[in-house]
């Protein structure tokens, strides 16, 4: 298997029934399906032979005969990205995508956003002997040390969510991101188009970013400052929001004041949206498309609330992070090393951009596509 260098989220298709795994929110879960192989001979009776066929149909439905054991350290459960990742990797360690996947193993310790403690998570991981570790660094720089206990024991590590920063000198085996910087670029240039075809001459516009330690903030902030020098619009403040709503509250509102010509807001992710719509209202610039007192707003992620407001008119853009493409990214990585196959070190998953003019249509509401479904499975 060798897995190609981008996977398009409109390329991720097919509908999947799948059992409910339980997702909890504490510092570990384990979760495996091993079922037990029938075996018969030419001399067993009737019975014992349909029972064995039964079985091997059992088998077909939960994967190979083989088994793999993945430790998965996470940075936190602060969102819903987490913990649909989460709910994601257990439902397919109990039944897996395809029908030759190995039986999964799956062990998951949570980090509660402390690097000191995903450090000794993964190396619990190592001594449970498990044969690939993914790891969601709590920090972009900081993961170093964990990927390096894992090289030293030579067992296969996997990062995803959060990308390695490229000062990180020990790299893992994989990355499995999301195309941050494309994310940014493409919201803002959504968004940037769209202003100018409404005739806004000047465009002036506020970056709400993420963690200052997370290279998926960085990268998003780029692409937008790329965007914005491509449509001659003018950056007035970087806020360093940390993901936070509250933080966003503390930090717009002088940016909006001492900048009375903004007429659009970055917001690195939905899960800031409800600051943002705080702030504007205070100012009467929440207003959906159409009004006059409309704020022109570019976000990232397509949380739940995030599709709604672009439904309701009141986001413009929004670039999707496509978490069921990450984690597919990730298993089938993990089989691959396993085996022994080549993988690429770094798998980028880009995800489209949702618009008042697409968010409805067949291509762009699949369970696939629009993650925050998998939180009812």
């Amino acid at each position: 298997m060798r897995l190609t260098k981008k996977i398009l989220a409109l390329a991720m298709t097919g509908v999947m029934t799948l059992g409910l795994a339980a997702c909890g929110g504490g510092s570990s879960s384990s979760s495996s399906a091993a079922p037990e192989a029938a075996a018969s001979s030419a001399a067993e009776s009737t019975a014992a032979s349909s029972a064995a066929a039964a079985s091997s149909a059992a088998a077909e439905t939960t994967g190979s005969g083989d088994k793999i054991v993945i430790g998965a350290s996470y940075n936190s459960l602060m969102n819903d990205v987490f913990t649909v990742t989460q709910t994601l990797m257990e439902l397919w360690a109990e039944q897996p995508l395809e029908a030759d996947d190995p039986q999964v193993d799956l062990t998951i310790v949570v980090a509660d956003g402390d690097t000191t403690k995903q450090i000794s998570d993964v190396n619990d991981l190592i001594n449970k002997g498990c044969d690939v570790i993914c790891i969601d660094p709590v920090d972009s720089t900081a993961v170093e040390p964990a990927i390096q206990a894992c090289k030293d024991k030579g067992i296969p590590v996997i990062t995803f969510n959060r990308p390695v920063a490229e000062s990180v000198k020990t790299r893992p085996d994989v990355e499995v991101d999301i195309a941050a910087y494309d994310q940014g670029y493409d919201t803002a240039k959504t968004t940037f188009e769209k202003m100018k075809n409404d005739g806004v001459e000047e465009i002036n516009v506020v970056l709400c970013n993420g963690e200052t330690r997370d290279d998926n903030s960085i990268r998003r902030a780029k692409g937008v400052q790329a965007a914005a020098e491509e449509y001659g619009a003018t950056v007035v403040a970087e806020l360093p929001c940390d993901w936070d709503p509250t933080k966003v509250t503390e930090l717009l509102p002088p940016a909006l004041k001492g900048n009375e010509n903004v007429n659009c807001v970055y917001v690195a992710t939905d899960g800031m949206l409800s600051g943002v719509q705080s702030c504007l209202e205070d100012i009467g610039k929440w207003a959906p498309y159409g009004d006059e007192n409309h704020m022109y707003v570019a976000c990232c992620d397509v949380f739940e609330e995030g599709y709604n407001y672009v439904a309701d008119g009141y986001v413009d853009s929004d670039s999707l992070m496509d978490v069921y493409g990450m984690i597919k990214g990730v298993f089938q990585s993990a089989f691959a090393m396993n085996n022994g196959e080549t993988v690429e070190p770094l798998i980028e998953i880009k995800g489209a951009v949702y618009t008042s003019d697409n968010y409805d249509s067949a291509e762009m509401t699949s369970d696939e596509l629009l993650w925050w479904k998998w939180k009812d499975k």
